[in-house]
């Protein structure tokens, strides 16, 4: 809803809060859960539709603490946290913030499970938190099964980085606009018309259709885990 001309092909956020309380509350059988987020519309958004469905489903909310996205020391927020006794912490925040809060909560002992959200994707939390980041788990858009053709094209490109959820997405949206352009050419109306009238487009990552919002009609998931800093998919 943030204009006529703005598309996302990734799952809105209010999505994927919902998915992981449920997941919290009937997978892992967790009923009482702490909060954890950045102050930013992203990470806002996406614990406050966690937090919503959780109390929905019956769950208590033992704490929530904010920190600013620069923060370098919230060790004062996970101290309340810690008071409350939570059976798990959900934690919401971008890179840097994610870094900061694994590593702390190890060095004041704080040993509640912790779940967190897509932004835990990037290789880069996992290689600088080493054995503080295992048994976290965190959960992600469910892309297709990507083709090695396309893996080794990114690798490449990348200098052999290991790429993120998000790349083939990115890839797929370039590609989508390339076909719509094809036929609209630079007219921007036709060429938001042609997006919006864009079903079932089978990218590298997923299939699109867009409603009237510019928002894919699916969303899934898969929930990931790390174990001696390996990344592995919960079946």
């Amino acid at each position: 809803e943030s204009g006529e001309f703005i598309f996302r092909n990734v799952p809105s956020d209010a999505f994927q809060g919902v998915f992981a309380a449920n997941y919290v509350k009937t997978k892992l059988n967790k009923n009482k859960v702490a909060l954890l987020k950045c102050l930013s519309d992203w990470c806002m958004g996406v614990n406050d539709s966690f937090k919503a469905e959780f109390q929905r489903l019956g769950g208590v909310i033992t704490g929530e603490e904010a920190f600013a996205q620069d923060s370098r020391d919230i060790r004062g927020q996970l101290v309340k946290l810690k008071s409350g006794a939570p059976e798990l912490i959900y934690f919401v925040s971008y890179t840097e913030g994610s870094i900061i809060g694994l590593k702390q909560m190890k060095e004041l002992g704080v040993n509640a499970p912790v779940f967190g959200a897509d932004a835990w994707s990037d290789p880069k939390i996992w290689e600088s938190v080493k054995e503080n980041g295992d048994g976290a788990i965190y959960v992600e858009p469910a892309n297709k099964s990507l083709p090695a053709s396309f893996v080794d094209a990114m690798k490449t490109k990348t200098g052999g980085k290991e790429i993120n959820v998000y790349a083939p997405r990115a890839y797929d949206a370039l590609k989508i606009l390339a076909s719509v352009m094809a036929t609209a050419g630079t007219d921007t109306e036709k060429i938001k018309q042609g997006i919006y009238a864009t079903a079932n487009y089978q990218g590298i990552a997923d299939s699109y259709t867009f409603d009237k919002n510019g928002d894919i009609t699916n969303a899934s998931y898969v929930v990931r885990k790390v174990k001696s800093g390996k990344i592995g998919e919960i079946k």
